[in-house]
């Protein structure tokens, strides 16, 4: 992505402090460094692991990946791009957003849920609806990247990319008459509508 004379200042500038993958892992890059023909990249997985690799790696992708709901341990946070040319690559602060929230905390996006929601890794619907039953109201969790559920005193509310669209009927999901077009979605889940 980058050309082997890219400076290390101006490299610095682009990755430190962003969020990228090598490998396929998701990884925190703390600075650049100077290397013997070109500059170094350092980085941390989210185990602690240190990289430290050229920049031109092929292992390296800068590009953005999918964003979507972060489970937490009782709730569950919907991130977003926001629409905006920045100079940094990956997600830094400044790139996302955190629905219903004024400001990204660093200590979610660069969390075992965002390596998660990379490896689209989620529980089952069906879990997912056990654990809110058993739960307080406003716990939430989301079963896939684009969808969660809510408990509130009243009832179990369906959530798409932050907005409510629907609530739990038993088994199955309602949803609310302008989000229909969302049946096919679930139905790729697995969950009835």
């Amino acid at each position: 992505m980058f050309s082997t004379d890219s400076s290390k200042a101006w490299l610095a500038g682009r990755l430190t402090e962003c969020i990228v993958t090598y490998k396929g892992e998701v990884v925190y890059v703390t600075g650049v460094r100077d290397g013997e023909n070109v500059p170094r990249v350092f980085a941390m997985t989210i185990e602690g692991v240190h990289i430290e690799e050229e920049h031109t790696d092929p292992a390296w992708n800068f590009r953005p990946f999918p964003l979507g709901y972060l489970n937490d341990k009782r709730t569950c946070s919907y991130v977003a791009r926001i629409p905006r040319r920045r100079w940094k690559q990956g997600l830094a602060e400044g790139s996302v957003m955190v629905a219903g929230e004024d400001r990204v905390v660093r200590q979610k996006l660069f969390s075992s849920a965002l390596v998660d929601c990379f490896m689209n890794k989620y529980p089952t619907f069906k879990k997912v609806r056990t654990s809110l039953a058993a739960m307080k109201p406003g716990g939430s969790r989301a079963f896939s990247r684009e969808f969660a559920l809510l408990s509130t005193d009243a009832q179990i509310e369906l959530h798409h990319r932050g907005v409510k669209v629907g609530w739990v009927a038993g088994n199955d999901i309602r949803l609310g008459g302008k989000f229909s077009y969302l049946k096919e979605s679930l139905a790729e889940l697995g969950v009835a509508t």
